[in-house]
C-alpha cells in the first residue's frame, strides 16, 4: 500500500480530550491479544486501558502535549488510532502511546499519525523524540527502525543480556565444547562494559 493509498484510509487529526471513552474501547481492542498484556484477563486490560487513557489527561506520567493525534475514519468521527506525546519528567518529549484499531492495522496509520505529530514538533523546534516498545513486540521493533529511532541501551536488558552470555559460556565449558567461545566471551565483554556504562548510580 502506498502512502497516498493509506492517506485515504484515516484523517489525522489533534488529539480530542472529549474521545476519551473512544479511546479506551481501541486501546483494548488493539492490545487485547499482544505480547504486552500476554496472560492478563479480559477485566484487568479493560481496567488498564482506562487508568492509562485517563492517566494521560490528567497528567500523571508527564505533560499532555500538542503534537498527540488521532486516526479517524474519513468519513465519520469513529477513532481508529492513537499517538500520544508528552513532556516527561525530565522535560523530554517521548511518544508515550502509539495504538491502531486492529482492522486497520498494517496500513501506514501509525507512521501518518507520528509523522503529524513529528512535523509539529519540528515546527516547535523540538528535535528529539523518544520512544519505547516491549523487547518481544517484533513488529514495534521494526517499526521504530523503521521511522528512524535509534536504540538507547537499557541498564536491566544490558544486564539479562551479559548473564546470558555468561551462563552460556559456562555451560559450554560443562560439556567440554570450545565452539564459538571466543565470541560469545566478546559479546559478553560488551554488555558487561554497557552495564557498568549505565550503571544508574553513576548518574547525575
Amino acid at each position: 500500500m502506498t502512502a497516498t493509498q493509506a492517506a485515504g484510509l484515516a484523517r489525522i487529526v489533534p488529539v480530542d480530550p472529549s474521545l476519551k471513552e473512544q479511546m479506551i474501547a481501541t486501546f483494548f481492542e488493539a492490545f487485547e491479544d499482544s505480547v504486552e498484556f500476554c496472560d492478563w484477563s479480559v477485566d484487568k486490560i479493560r481496567t488498564h486501558a482506562a487508568k492509562n487513557i485517563n492517566n494521560y489527561f490528567q497528567g500523571v506520567r508527564g505533560k499532555p502535549h500538542p503534537a498527540s493525534r488521532m486516526a479517524l475514519e474519513p468519513h465519520r468521527d469513529r477513532l481508529i488510532g492513537l499517538a500520544l506525546v508528552l513532556e516527561n519528567k525530565k522535560q523530554q518529549i517521548e511518544l508515550d502511546l502509539l495504538l491502531v484499531q486492529p482492522s486497520y492495522q498494517r496500513m501506514g496509520i501509525a507512521t501518518q499519525m507520528v509523522a503529524s505529530a513529528i512535523d509539529s514538533l519540528d515546527a516547535e523546534g523540538v528535535k528529539d523524540l523518544r520512544s519505547g516498545y516491549h523487547i518481544c513486540n517484533d513488529g514495534s521493533r521494526a517499526w521504530h527502525h523503521s521511522l528512524g529511532f535509534k536504540e538507547i541501551p537499557d541498564y536491566f536488558y544490558c544486564r539479562l543480556k551479559a548473564a546470558w552470555y555468561r551462563d552460556e559460556i559456562w555451560r559450554r565449558e560443562q560439556l567440554g565444547t570450545s565452539e564459538q567461545l571466543e565470541e560469545l566471551r566478546t559479546e559478553q565483554d560488551r554488555w558487561e562494559q554497557l552495564v557498568q556504562e549505565l550503571e544508574p548510580w553513576k548518574e547525575s
